[in-house]
């Protein structure tokens, strides 16, 4: 790169002029048109933030200024001075009317006195009226006194009044701004045009003088510069052509990031980062959140309805218009789907083509003889570490949940389950997993800690993550378990169908339902160490159907005793007698623990101010004469040992 020899500077905050102003040629052919139309009428300009609508504004103003004194308008080839002379040479805006540009800026003049203020100092120079801006602002009728000295210098000598509205979204705090271009349009007396700049936001909550405002004048949208207008910009801003290349690549055509990351490429202690990061929040604070959410679903590949202004969001260079939609701007999509930015800075500095996904890639291989320690590897980028099965089993389900569709991330409750049930079918003793633990160990393994972020209540994959080979756990087994992932999100549904049955239970005991436990003996090497499965089922008794069913938990051979212990007392006098004094010997309460674990036992809740409870589990430290049903609630025992053992077929279609 040679910066010693750009003759264009890139601009990283404000408004651009003179050469800097590229294309847009169709929109000031317009406003010509505009300028040129009977009565007062103008235009309004709907556009991102820092798409280049106060440039716009400014370059009409060049324009107008340049058809007052034609004689001074020298030959330019091509961009804005090009336009412009080729403008004045054609006499695109007929001599003898006087052009009055006057800028405002909504944001910063608000209320009917400054703008009305503001205006009429525009108007000051051109019609050579000293102070009088002044007077407009004393005044206890700005606008009356405004139009009425303007009405006076008509007198002297014909004129356009061309009003540069910008920073229209601000007329939503104050609409006096909006008060007075209405009153300058709805007179006749001063010929008055009228080019207000605005975001999406002004659309969608203007209200009283302001919608008036928005709907009195035609609007137009910006979008991203045109590629001819890009490269324009980049012949002779000193740039190698790899970084050029880079440039359009990540910035597609958005003006905002190009002059952000070409004046950090022509001023190397630049850090645009965390000005694109801002600028991005602040664009899209302009949108609806339906909105929001459907673009942040296209950055994650994500498929989600479109919503109904698609259109506009087209229109404004977010999205494409062919099919299937995707977004224009890799930069935006990075930060949408919470990717790094820095990958595709780095990739415009060295020249280099951007990278297609900034996210790891990660590969899952299993070991030549997979054990319980040493299980396989998870390669991310080129670096691998070694994972035990418990670890395997977490990142193969994330990777899982990270492709399909629809599924935004694991919860504990669901990880527990699936680590329990991929345990079981493997033939690896456990106790009950703890993901959370887990997953901070897995972390501190991993080349990339990042790949698995921290949060709460859920767990999923970094965003962006490419998921490549990745062996599934079970493939060394000499059968094929049914899918766990699977297994595992219909567990989360029943699950919570089954505690919004106990919630309802206990606040409005049900009748002709029954909350039922049922044994199963199961095929054999199915859970290798385990010997029987539990189910738990909500059943409606008239029709024999089940209205909940969840299962199959996998039960040690004590568990399945405790389960027949439990059920023998509930039908005696439901309640379990004190325990032998054997301490070998089983006891009702020991299959609380795998209930409890997995969530099944009921949860405190508030209902219409009162606090409730719908545990239905006696607490995992009795021994003595616990209750084995509560009173709101008809448990029923169901040994069905005598059915049959459990297939894995039957697992894959539990019900």
């Amino acid at each position: 790169m040679n910066t010693a020899m750009a003759s264009y500077q890139f601009c990283a905050g404000r408004w651009v002029a003179d050469e800097r102003f590229v294309g847009r040629r169709a929109l000031l052919e317009d406003a010509q048109r505009a300028l040129l139309a009977g009565g007062p009428t103008g235009r309004r300009y709907v556009g991102r933030r820092r798409q280049g609508k106060t440039s716009l504004l400014h370059a009409i103003g060049a324009l107008l200024r340049a058809h007052n004194q034609p004689d001074r308008v020298a030959t330019a080839p091509e961009g804005l001075a090009g336009f412009i002379a080729q403008s004045v040479r054609a006499a695109r805006l007929p001599a003898g009317v006087l052009r009055v540009p006057a800028y405002v800026d909504l944001a910063i003049q608000q209320g009917i006195h400054e703008v009305a203020a503001r205006i009429a100092l525009g108007a000051e120079r051109p019609l050579n009226m000293p102070f009088f801006s002044g007077e407009v602002r004393s005044s206890d009728r700005p606008v009356d006194i405004l139009l009425e000295a303007l009405d006076a210098a008509m007198d002297l000598r014909p004129f356009q009044l061309v009003v540069l509205a910008d920073e229209g979204h601000a007329l939503l705090k104050d609409e006096g701004g909006a008060r007075v271009l209405l009153q300058l349009l709805n007179q006749s007396e001063v010929p008055v045009r009228v080019f207000l700049t605005s975001t999406r936001g002004l659309d969608l909550r203007a209200r009283g003088a302001t919608r008036a405002l928005v709907e009195a004048l035609p609007t137009l949208t910006l979008g991203n510069l045109q590629p001819a207008a890009v490269d324009a910009m980049l012949a002779d801003a000193g740039l190698d052509p790899g970084q050029q290349r880079g440039l359009k690549a990540v910035c597609g055509g958005n003006p905002f990031f190009l002059h952000v990351l070409g004046f950090a490429l022509q001023n190397p202690v630049a850090r645009p980062e965390s000005q694109i990061v801002a600028g991005v929040e602040n664009d899209l604070s302009h949108l609806l959140k339906e909105e929001v959410d459907w673009l942040r679903a296209l950055a994650r590949g994500k498929a989600a309805p479109a919503p109904a202004s698609r259109w506009l969001l087209e229109q404004l260079s977010y999205v494409t218009v062919r099919e299937p939609p995707a977004l224009v701007e890799p930069l935006l999509a990075a930060q949408l789907a919470g990717r790094p930015l820095q990958p595709l800075i780095d990739a415009t500095r060295l020249g280099v083509t951007a990278p297609a996904d900034t996210g790891p890639a990660l590969r899952l291989r299993l070991g030549p003889k997979p054990t319980r320690q040493y299980f396989g590897d998870a390669l991310v980028r080129r670096a691998a570490c070694r994972l035990g099965a418990q670890g395997y089993l977490l990142v193969w389900m994330l990777a899982e949940a990270a492709r399909r569709e629809g599924v935004a991330g694991l919860s504990q409750d669901d990880l527990t389950y699936g680590l329990g049930l991929g345990l079981s079918f493997l033939g690896i003793k456990h106790r009950t997993p703890r993901p959370r633990a887990l997953v901070n160990d897995v972390r501190k393994l991993l080349p990339e800690p990042e790949l698995l972020p921290s949060g709460r209540g859920g767990y999923r994959l970094v965003e962006g993550t490419v998921l490549e080979d990745c062996e599934e756990p079970f493939g060394h087994l000499a059968f094929t378990p049914p899918d766990l992932l699977e297994l595992v999100l219909r567990w989360r549904d029943e699950r919570e169908a089954l505690l919004s049955f106990l919630r309802a239970s206990v606040v409005s005991p049900a009748r002709g339902v029954r909350l039922e436990l049922r044994l199963r003996a199961l095929a054999m090497d199915l859970f290798p160490h385990h010997a029987f499965a539990l189910g738990v089922a909500v059943r409606e008794l008239d029709s024999g159907h089940d209205l909940v069913s969840l299962g199959p938990i996998p039960l040690t051979e004590r568990e399945g005793e405790a389960f027949l212990l439990w059920q023998e007392a509930h039908l005696d006098a439901g309640r379990v007698k004190a325990r032998s004094a054997d301490a070998s010997a089983v006891h009702p309460v020991e299959l609380v623990r795998p209930l409890d674990t997995l969530g099944l036992g009921g949860e405190r809740f508030k209902h219409q101010g009162r606090r409730w409870s719908s545990r239905w589990l006696p607490a995992a430290d009795t021994v003595d004469g616990f209750v084995t049903a509560p009173r709101w609630l008809d448990v029923g025992f169901v040994d069905r040992r005598g059915d049959g053992v459990l297939t894995v077929e039957e697992v894959g279609r539990w019900r």
